[in-house]
């Protein structure tokens, strides 16, 4: 579901705009290969300049929110 919501920032925010999403991992680093899936991040390439990452360190949510999921702030406009 976060797919959808990622797509639906980008048609929402004013041309110039900035866009940051919080997500796992799995959005820049997983091997889509012809998993339909692939298909967002074509989408995003398609309407918006990646203009950095940040990737936080394991378990910096485990406190408040129970999990140790490693997390990415993507940033795009």
């Amino acid at each position: 579901i976060h797919n959808y919501f990622f797509a639906k920032a980008l048609d929402l925010v004013r041309a110039g705009g900035l866009v940051a999403f919080i997500t796992s991992t799995s959005t820049l680093d997983r091997d889509w290969g012809d998993d339909p899936q692939h298909e967002i991040r074509q989408y995003l390439n398609g309407q918006a300049e990646m203009l950095g990452a940040i990737r936080l360190p394991s378990g910096a949510f485990e406190k408040i929110a129970d999990t140790s999921v490693t997390t990415d702030i993507i940033f795009l406009q």
